[in-house]
């Protein structure tokens, strides 16, 4: 043990694997441990406790300030004395280590005075990244609401921090958080090297197309944002990889239309020439399909994750999926998922004010007619998927006979969800003895979400096969009759499973009578609630 003690690697290694708490023990509780440890400690910080901390004992003094909110810090530290270039020896000692910093207003006790920042400046040279020379990672502070001198005077100390080797960026850009805008604003000048860029949900999309006109972002490999100012200049990055859009409007981005007798399976190679990940959120399918439109027929997309506010019809469901055959790479998609119907969070924030009673109407007494739309067989192309979720208001048609063939198609699924946001009239085409013979044959599935018929549960199907590994089930849109005998059945054939969705997101789709849902709740509270 000792001879293992002496090796800095594998000291390193055992500390790579600890949090920053555990590593701190080992830090003052192991004496072998000690620089290996602090390394660890220091790799990510999220306040500026540790520079007040490793700067001498007599040069600062706490000062309390007034705030006007009891989340801010109440406290800053100011100069006792001058401060001069040794004084930061301790600290700059460790300050290498430094990978991250995510300064979270709202997680800080103190803050550094304006004197103690001018004077860091003053120490420095002002030379950039001078307080965290490896810095590959930095999360602008969340933006507080409040025009006050003390956060006013934290902008000068970004660039301390952010230095050459800077290679993710994480920013909030709000027209109304001046100060934190200029904060984000700061860092322009090391856009060239940046691999990723995330701006947070309530970034506005003038500020962010301010800011992607800043550089030619040749080396971005990862993008995140709420919406974006054109699709074209994405597509147009070489090295982008992984694209986020959660909340795209029609108003935000030009809808390019194709050139005349152009459709998206004829469409030529647009951009996205090294996309990997690609997961939109946007108002209407049509701005679904310019993104997929632009995919190269030679990409190499591995997770493709599509949603809308809107409800599809049956000819959006059909096209989207047709289009999504047509452009995506058989070989190399391993996750897709299309949702129709996501809540915005203003409407989501609005029924929860609103309250559950209140959004639900009764069932009414004449369902209708809905014609089940047949497009899972359309994604039989991509033969590596391991996960396929789509979710819409109309039902998609699955059969028994789409249940036998899938586990030979996809031998690797572990994820399954072919579900509803919306309610359908119709029973579902298959059984419990359908999906249990289903689940027999796919030995990775971990979520299943399928509308099938529970009415004819006896509670005594045992899978000689069993029990699985499910832990996840949704059941929205399925009849049943005996919660007690489901109960059973769930017990014996899925002991791990630790959730189960039993009703729509949307409040407004769930019926206030509906027994269907009072009787899974109890299947819920008996079968899942009870096994955690």
């Amino acid at each position: 043990m000792n001879d293992f003690f002496n090796i800095p690697e594998l000291r390193a290694l055992v500390c790579d694997r600890l949090d920053r708490k555990s590593a701190y023990a080992f830090a003052l509780t192991r004496r072998a441990f000690r620089e290996e440890g602090l390394n660890r400690v220091w790799r990510s910080i999220d306040t500026f406790e540790p520079l007040f901390s490793y700067l001498p004992g007599d040069l600062l003094v706490e000062t309390s300030v007034p705030v006007m909110s009891t989340r801010l810090p109440r406290a800053v530290m100011c100069l006792r004395r001058p401060l001069v270039r040794e004084d930061l020896q301790k600290y700059l000692d460790y300050a290498k280590e430094i990978q991250e910093v995510k300064i979270d207003i709202y997680h800080c006790k103190r803050l550094p005075a304006t004197d103690l920042m001018h004077a860091l400046e003053l120490a420095t040279g002002g030379e950039a990244g001078a307080l965290s020379p490896n810095l590959k990672c930095f999360k602008a502070m969340p933006g507080v609401p409040f025009k006050t001198d003390l956060l006013k005077s934290l902008a000068p100390l970004t660039p301390l921090f952010v230095g050459n080797n800077l290679e993710r960026l994480g920013v909030m850009l709000r027209a109304k958080l001046e100060i934190h805008t200029a904060i984000a604003l700061s860092t322009f000048h090391f856009a060239p090297q940046l691999k990723a860029l995330t701006f947070s949900e309530k970034s506005e999309l003038p500020l962010i197309t301010q800011y992607m006109g800043s550089s030619s972002w040749e080396n971005l490999q990862s993008f995140s944002a709420p919406t974006c100012p054109s699709i074209s200049l994405l597509a147009s990055l070489p090295q982008l990889r992984s694209l986020r859009l959660t909340n795209v409007q029609v108003s935000d981005i030009p809808i390019e239309a194709p050139s005349q007798g152009e459709g998206v399976h004829e469409s030529q190679n647009l951009g996205f020439q090294s996309i990997q990940e690609m997961e939109i959120q946007a108002e209407t399918f049509l701005i679904l399909h310019e993104f997929i439109r632009r995919l190269p027929t030679s990409n190499m997309i591995r997770s493709l994750k599509l949603s809308t506010y809107n409800y599809a019809s049956p000819e959006d469901i059909e096209n989207i999926i047709a289009n999504i055959r047509a452009r995506g790479n058989p070989h190399t998609l391993v996750c897709l998922q299309v949702i129709d119907g996501v809540l915005d969070e203003a409407t989501r924030e609005g029924q929860i004010a609103v309250g559950e009673p209140d959004m639900m109407s009764e069932e009414p007494v004449d369902l209708w007619y809905h014609e089940d739309v047949d497009v899972l067989p359309t994604t039989y192309d991509f033969t590596n998927l391991e996960v396929l979720v789509l979710r819409f208001r109309e039902r998609i048609r699955v059969t028994p006979e789409d249940l036998a063939s899938i586990p030979e198609t996809w031998p690797r699924l572990s994820r399954f969800e072919v579900t509803e946001t919306g309610p359908r009239g119709q029973l579902p085409l298959i059984d419990h003895n359908d999906l249990l013979h289903f689940v027999e044959r796919c030995p990775y599935l971990r979520v299943l979400g399928l509308p099938f018929d529970a009415t004819r549960i006896s509670g005594g199907e045992r899978s000689s096969q069993g029990p699985f590994h499910l832990e996840s089930l949704c059941v929205v849109g399925s009849p049943i009759c005996s919660p007690y005998c489901v109960v059973e059945f769930i017990l014996s054939n899925f002991p791990e499973l630790k959730e189960m969705e039993i009703a729509f997101e949307d409040l407004a789709n769930n019926y206030s009578d509906s027994m269907t849902v009072c009787r899974w709740a109890r299947v819920r509270r008996d079968a899942v609630w009870r096994l955690r």
